[in-house]
């Protein structure tokens, strides 16, 4: 007998720094970490090398057309600050994911 699986998982937390966003091809990109910002700037600067443009207003970080990855910098174990709503969670800021990501969404230029 089939059922369906109940997922666990602890919450996500994210820091001070509010996100980065960018604009590839016409979708918003929306990078935020649990640290201090610096992985997901450094995220948001492989995207920008593979051809994303940086938007200075990130107002519109929360539409829901807004792609948003959160990086956990931090070990799991560190403290909850506020849930995160997001669709991509990766354990580090990953370059070969952020060309991927850009080849994706800008097509293969």
């Amino acid at each position: 007998m089939k059922r369906s699986l109940e997922l666990l998982s602890e919450p996500i937390a994210t820091g001070t720094a509010p996100p980065t966003t960018v604009e590839l091809e016409g979708t918003r990109v929306a990078v935020a970490d649990d640290g201090d910002g610096a992985e997901a700037l450094r995220f948001v600067d492989w995207l920008i090398d593979a051809g994303g443009t940086r938007l200075e207003d990130a107002s519109r970080e929360r539409d829901p057309d807004t792609l948003r990855i959160f990086i956990r910098a931090l070990h799991p174990g560190a403290e909850a600050t506020r849930s995160l709503d997001a669709d991509v969670v990766l354990g580090s800021a990953r370059p070969e994911f952020a060309r991927w990501l850009a080849r994706a969404l800008l097509g293969d230029r």
